[in-house]
């Protein structure tokens, strides 16, 4: 039993990526930030090596470059802008936190008239192409689904942005 106990930890220690608790935590929270929220490059020539994402309410498939420009601990918090109340989509706003806003400038400037991919929870949620170097730090995404839906999605993100702040 003892040592069915140990070889048990030694494969908790091994998907946790340690058996130091911090080391583990901070795996785990490494994990969040590299993958709840991504903004990637879409790659118009769908080479092999990329990945391939369905838009989200959409059948259009968008070929992504591996590389992750801009993820969660970018990301200070999240709200939303209900265009009209005959208008089908409700905008998610994500407001960047002080590196972000930088970094998201520079990707803006880098890749104007490219078009990027918003992914968020593992679902590509937006691809809109960047017309202008975009300073304000506030990536807009415009969603077609009910306010209710995507007040939900910003308040998962400013969750786990909570989570993120306190580890």
């Amino acid at each position: 039993m003892h040592i069915l106990r140990l070889f048990g930890l030694s494969i908790l220690s091994a998907l946790f990526g340690a058996l130091n608790p911090a080391q583990g935590k901070e795996t785990v929270k490494e994990t969040i930030d590299k993958t709840y929220i991504q903004v990637r490059l879409i790659d118009t020539n769908r080479s092999d090596s990329l990945s391939v994402m369905e838009l989200i309410y959409s059948e259009k498939q968008f070929a992504l470059k591996p590389e992750v420009l801009l993820s969660l601990s970018d990301i200070k918090r999240a709200t939303i802008s209900q265009t009209s109340n005959a208008s089908p989509y409700t905008t998610l706003l994500l407001h960047c936190n002080p590196e972000g806003s930088e970094k998201f400038r520079t990707i803006s400037r880098t890749y104007l008239k490219k078009r990027i991919g918003i992914i968020i929870d593992e679902k590509l949620v937006g691809v809109p192409i960047i017309v202008s170097e975009i300073r304000n730090g506030i990536i807009p995404i415009p969603i077609k689904r009910p306010q209710e839906s995507v007040d939900q999605m910003a308040k998962e993100i400013n969750r786990l942005i909570s989570k993120l702040l306190k580890q």
